[in-house]
């Protein structure tokens, strides 16, 4: 009995994580369907054109998909985020020349910025009609707290992808082993599954370059516009669309997978397990090292909006407290 406890205690304490597939989405299959389609043409095992087609099918709706996230992302800067933007703006620099009783100094780009000592929080009552109150008092901005909410939530949907891209890189790049030929990169372990053994040094070069790379440019740009789009938003109900659309354009990997890629295609690549390489130890970062994530956004929400959004340069953080009463009433109103 004893020994049979010291060994379910060991069994607990250390354990070999078992091999599993690539992710059910457009990078998982076309990753899975290169390298057996390059080992079917390094053994020639199959039909050359068939096997070169799917490889060139795959790799191209990859890109394709890549493509079109970006040309969504540049449209996105262009046609949403920069009016967004530029109303923002312009409506606060009235907003602080009107509070500050003329008493600002100006921005790189021309915006007016009360200089402190000189706010009049009474005037707010009195702000002219040219100045939208209510759009004032709907800037993200002025609710920091909410702001932080609505920027980690977004920051969080991002690092989903980010954890992916930087796990899948490292388990492929640098944790599997290199092989000589594209011939010895799988083990078939029966007519069904089959086991990465390792991959060429080129293979792991097209992965690098042509797959993780791109990917990780397109989360971080992704990031960066999302926050800046949701920062200027003027209107509390529409942010949280606003962050269902972002998310939209980063889960195009996804809906084409599911829309596109043949059956046969699935079914292989979830029958293609690769091994983690990765014993469990009973150690902190085995139990906490996935919250270093956390931190990370954490750290990114603060810093970005305290140093890095560029929607109201030299922000005073002057809305919050006039705006308090006003809103109040109107969500009495409107309850």
């Amino acid at each position: 009995d004893d020994l049979e406890r010291l060994r379910q205690q060991h069994e607990d304490d250390e354990f070999d994580f078992e091999p599993e597939p690539l992710p059910a989405d457009l990078y998982g299959v076309s990753i899975s369907s290169l390298i057996k389609d390059v080992r079917k043409l390094a053994i020639r095992a199959d039909s050359v054109g068939l096997r070169v087609g799917r490889a060139i099918t795959t790799v191209s709706t990859l890109w394709m998909t890549l493509m079109m996230q970006v040309f969504m992302i540049y449209e996105f800067k262009r046609l949403v985020s920069s009016s967004s933007v530029h109303q923002i703006r312009e409506v606060y620099s009235e907003y602080e020349l009107w509070m500050y009783q003329g008493n600002t100094t100006y921005t790189d780009n021309g915006y007016h910025r009360g200089i402190e000592g000189f706010f009049n929080p009474d005037r707010f009552e009195d702000m002219p009609s040219y100045i939208n109150k209510n759009f004032v008092c709907s800037i993200l901005l002025s609710q920091p707290y909410f702001a932080v909410c609505i920027l980690l939530i977004w920051s969080s949907t991002v690092v989903v992808d980010l954890r992916e891209v930087f796990n899948y890189g490292q388990l492929l790049l640098l944790r599997t082993d290199t092989v000589s030929t594209a011939s010895e990169m799988l083990v078939q372990q029966d007519d069904i599954v089959a086991v990465l053994r390792g991959l060429t040094l080129e293979f792991k070069a097209l992965l690098l370059f042509c797959i993780f790379l791109p990917r990780l440019a397109i989360d971080l740009t992704l990031l960066w516009l999302g926050c800046r789009w949701l920062t200027s938003t003027a209107d509390f109900s529409q942010v949280l669309l606003d962050t269902i659309a972002l998310e939209f354009i980063l889960e195009l990997k996804t809906l084409i997978y599911i829309a596109y890629v043949p059956s046969r295609t699935r079914y292989e690549t979830s029958h293609m397990l690769v091994p983690l390489k990765r014993r469990s130890k009973k150690e902190c970062m085995e139990y906490m090292g996935s919250f270093v994530w956390l931190v990370v956004v954490f750290t990114w929400v603060f810093v970005y909006l305290g140093w890095l959004q560029c929607v109201l340069p030299g922000y005073r953080w002057d809305i919050q407290d006039v705006c308090a009463d006003y809103v109040d009433k109107l969500t009495a109103l409107h309850a």
